[in-house]
């Protein structure tokens, strides 16, 4: 179902639909963008026109999906257990043509590449990403930008700081209250751009899910055997990253190891046997 997307504000261009993966799909849009890029539908030029709407939404993508909506986020190592976690602050007017919809605006995006390293992670706001930080169970960088509105002011205030935790989310909360406070500064420049798009984001498919309750489970099974990282890694060769990434995840979280060749402890092990309550899992 096509809803509301982030897009790349800095792009200059309109981007290669073609070269689109199946993740996203643009086709309730694309047209109207590119006539926005070409100049053939005016955009707002003051925020007294900015009148549909002034909101924050919270947006999680795969790091396909966000790739594909051109969205800068970093490195995708470990892609698997990777979510692009987006919070934007939108002062907007919505551009229509036919059933095509834009949102062009005015805001604040925060960019978060979250990497998962625990099930206890909490990736459903920044707040909750900060705090997972600190409690190791993620890792995560933050990107700050300002999008339709310049000033010597604005450029002042934007941090310089790329890893997100509780301390940094407080500093980044500060940065955003100022930055919002001058939108109706007198030197604020105000050009509106192109801030969300009408599109389709592919959600992570059933067998996904599967396959990484499946690795969690070998993975209880492994400590339960006190067999080390490599000895669980190797008995299921060949199966996908995601399984993977899951199954060291599930030895980070559950023992503390993240050596290859180190053995659970009893005591990890008879964490892992209570965790799988009693199921018998039989190779």
């Amino acid at each position: 179902m096509a809803q509301f997307v982030p897009y790349n504000f800095a792009l200059t261009s309109p981007m290669d639909y073609e070269s689109i993966s199946n993740d996203v799909d643009l086709k309730e849009s694309k047209d109207l963008i590119t006539k926005i890029y070409n100049n053939e539908i005016a955009l707002p030029t003051s925020v007294s026109e900015l009148t549909d709407g002034e909101v924050t939404q919270y947006y999680k993508l795969s790091v396909d999906a966000a790739a594909a909506l051109k969205i800068p986020f970093g490195t995708t190592e470990g892609k698997s257990t990777r979510e692009i976690c987006i919070q934007q602050y939108e002062k907007y007017k919505i551009i229509t043509d036919g059933r095509q919809k834009v949102k062009v605006g005015i805001g604040i995006r925060w960019t978060a590449n979250v990497k998962r390293k625990s099930i206890s992670a909490k990736v459903d706001s920044l707040a909750g990403i900060a705090a997972s930080a600190e409690f190791g169970h993620v890792d995560a960088t933050i990107r700050f930008e300002q999008m339709g509105m310049h000033s010597p002011e604005i450029t002042a205030l934007i941090p310089t700081i790329t890893t997100l935790n509780t301390d940094s989310y407080a500093q980044l909360n500060t940065a955003f209250e100022g930055v919002k406070n001058l939108i109706y500064d007198e030197q604020t420049e105000i050009r509106p751009v192109i801030i969300s798009v009408l599109g389709d984001v592919k959600q992570q498919k059933d067998e996904g899910i599967y396959e990484e309750s499946l690795a969690r489970v070998w993975g209880l099974k492994s400590i339960q055997r006190k067999w080390s990282l490599k000895e669980s890694m190797d008995k299921v060769d060949g199966e996908s990253e995601l399984f993977q990434d899951i199954l060291r995840n599930v030895y980070a979280d559950i023992t503390g190891v993240t050596e290859l060749n180190e053995e659970p402890i009893p005591e990890k092990a008879a964490k892992a046997k209570r965790l799988l309550k009693g199921f018998r899992i039989i190779d």
